[in-house]
């Protein structure tokens, strides 16, 4: 499932809608938010709608503010090329599920 970090769900007034346990490299979290989101990404003209999960990125001092999960990128074609650290995203190849 794609995530939002908490302190942007927060800014921009997400409400929750429910709550699920997730599991990173910090262990298992209980309870965290769910909110529905509409996540726009211009360099691909895709716009996602669906349920998100509220993380607490900024305390762990990540860089971003969104963290793209197999909702979205089960329907696209991603390469990432580590020599020059960079990500390709190919445009969307499947229609969007009903989510």
């Amino acid at each position: 499932m794609s995530c939002i970090g908490a302190e942007l769900a927060d800014k921009i007034s997400l409400k929750p809608i429910d709550t699920t346990t997730i599991s990173g490299a910090g262990g298992k979290h209980e309870k965290m938010p769910i909110f529905l989101a509409q996540i726009h990404i211009p360099d691909v003209s895709l716009v996602m709608h669906g349920a998100v999960v509220g993380v607490h990125l900024a305390q762990g001092d990540q860089p971003h503010q969104v963290l793209l999960g197999r909702n979205f990128l089960r329907r696209h074609i991603m390469v990432y090329d580590g020599i020059r650290g960079e990500v390709t995203l190919t445009a969307q190849i499947l229609p969007p599920p009903i989510e």
